[in-house]
């Protein structure tokens, strides 16, 4: 099918051939003669160039995406990053999750290793990891951002050990200064590890999803040309590449917008994140005080809370339905999954969707929940509350937040994804489902009193949760430590891409 592809697109528009040789509807069949829609600034955007819409409508003939889109990609990726000149590649996407996809079905074998401490894998015999993933700014769920000294030590520690390195950042333009000031526009965003990059074994991984919209589903790659030549084979051959309309659509928007159109939306976009954060911040300071510890968020949507004398923050689940709130527990976040034999004190708290006057009143319910369940400090007993161990119990947590069940990589990488869907769509205020139904009885039997729910758990208003299936499976197969407990070693010198990360 890739090979019929590139037949078919290498030939697409050149003057004086007559193609008898591709499977494509006739431009004249298209519905769609104009397209028109207004940004949010009041500019309205125009499409009526038949060539324009004859791309958007059709399948995408072009292996590294719509070529005015392409263009504008590259020369951002080259501006914003700088990496060493001939070392990569970038092709367009449908967003992340998709690449991540790809990747891992490129780079990785089943039972392969993803990231473990290295000496303890050579002294029991096992095969190195191939490859390190990290999300350096904002991280998901922390929120935690990388210092550049340490994306050194890292890589360093990559070229060691001849390791790809996947950089997944949507949340790089998601930067702001927890003290205030101005936002950063496209400027002082920091290094990233694709533009220290000599080896071409860092795969960045780019998208419009935080930056414009996730509903547009669209992104780019970077990596080195061995591997965006696999990738473009997998993309065409899988998925017939990135959405044209969408590519059409977004390539018009930032021709109409223009490089200071399009910095003033990032800077909008920054400025609406950081005054987010900053009510998150301050609802915390005033609520939190004593029963939790975190970290001010610098960048993304996410703040990362440590409950004090609360083991597990499953076990608060259900008073914090009680009282109209709903965050993520910290344990939905790990690669294995929400399994209930392990606790977590942690919660995630989204400042994304709420409203400000919401993210007040939330963490204002959910410190009053807390006062209400948290042990004295150096108590080993709960007031009100389940115990340690009665926490890890299953019968403690809450059973509509589990959408799977067992063990195993496969099935852990489920109930995470599973897990977060389930506890949105259980305080969902409209729809169908069994949860809600039962959402909606309870509270009608407590009364009008009840207070409506927040939910403080998404991470955006058109973004529930992405499809992190792939993502989590791939990934937790035996992924034993964070990046922070990794040491940096001295560098040693690879000369491209070894041919045995393009296997299979």
């Amino acid at each position: 099918m890739a090979g019929l592809r590139r037949l078919v697109t290498a030939f697409a528009g050149v003057p004086g051939i007559i193609g008898l040789h591709g499977g494509l509807p006739p431009a004249s069949a298209f519905p769609i003669t104009e397209l028109t829609f207004t940004l949010k600034d009041g500019q309205k955007i125009v499409v009526d160039d038949p060539a324009k819409l004859a791309a958007a409508q059709q399948y995408s003939m072009f292996t590294s995406g719509y070529p005015p889109l392409h263009r504008w990609a590259k020369a951002h990726m080259l501006s914003m990053h700088a990496p060493p000149a001939g070392v990569h590649d970038m092709i367009m996407t449908n967003g992340n999750n998709q690449t991540i996809e790809m990747v891992m079905r490129l780079l990785m074998d089943k039972g392969d290793a993803i990231l473990q401490t290295m000496e303890s894998l050579r002294a029991a015999g096992k095969p190195l990891p191939r490859l390190l993933y990290t999300v350096p700014v904002g991280q998901n769920p922390t929120g935690v951002v990388t210092p550049f000294e340490r994306r050194k030590e890292i890589y360093a520690l990559c070229r060691e050990y001849d390791i790809i390195l996947m950089e997944d950042d949507p949340y790089y333009y998601l930067q702001f200064s927890p003290e205030g000031g101005q936002p950063k526009g496209l400027h002082d965003l920091g290094r990233s590890y694709l533009s220290m990059d000599v080896d071409g074994r860092v795969v960045r991984m780019d998208s419009f999803s935080k930056m414009l919209a996730p509903g547009m589903r669209l992104g780019w790659v970077t990596a080195a040309p061995a591997l965006i030549e696999k990738i473009i084979y997998h993309l065409q051959g899988v998925h017939i590449g990135a959405n044209s309309f969408i590519q059409v659509v977004v390539a018009e928007m930032l021709d109409g917008w223009g490089p200071e159109g399009f910095e003033a939306h990032v800077r909008a976009m920054q400025a609406e994140y950081a005054q987010r954060a900053a009510v998150i911040q301050a609802a915390a300071e005033r609520h939190l005080v004593g029963l939790a510890e975190w970290q001010a968020p610098a960048a993304g949507m996410f703040l990362w809370l440590r409950l004090l004398g609360i083991p597990d923050a499953r076990s608060i689940l259900d008073a914090l339905k009680d009282s109209g709130v709903v965050l993520v527990p910290g344990r939905f976040c790990h690669c294995c999954g929400p399994e209930t034999s392990k606790t977590c004190p942690y919660l995630r708290v989204s400042f994304a969707s709420a409203t400000l006057a919401e993210l007040s009143e939330g963490m204002a319910r959910l410190g009053a929940v807390l006062r209400r369940f948290a042990a004295p400090a150096g108590s080993s007993a709960q007031t009100g509350a389940p115990t340690s161990s009665a926490a890890s119990s299953p019968e403690q947590v809450p059973a509509s937040v589990f959408a799977s069940s067992g063990t195993g990589a496969q099935q852990a990488g489920r109930a995470a994804a599973g897990g977060i869907r389930a506890l949105d769509s259980a305080f969902e205020l409209g729809g169908g489902s069994e949860a809600t139904a039962a959402g909606k009885k309870g509270a009608a039997q407590q009364g009008s009193a009840r207070s409506p729910t927040l939910c403080l758990s998404r991470e955006g208003p058109a973004n529930v949760m992405p499809d992190c299936c792939a993502k989590v499976e791939l990934l937790n197969a035996s992924a034993a430590v964070s990046e922070d407990a990794l040491a940096p070693l001295p560098a040693k010198t690879v000369a491209g891409v070894p041919s045995h990360h393009l296997g299979a």
